[in-house]
């Protein structure tokens, strides 16, 4: 799984409100929902560059 993809998903555990992802807890969960919704859009923007 690529790193954009994988992160990709973050974004998607937020909106799903998913409290797991393979067994762990979701970013959101760790380190709250705008630190995990702008962690997704800046690695999604670095890989328009």
């Amino acid at each position: 799984m690529g790193l954009g993809w994988g992160l990709g998903l973050v974004v998607d555990d937020v909106e799903d409100e998913s409290d797991y992802r393979r067994g762990k807890p979701c970013i959101h969960k760790i380190y709250g929902v705008d630190i995990a919704i702008n962690m997704g859009n800046t690695i999604y923007l670095i890989k328009l560059r």
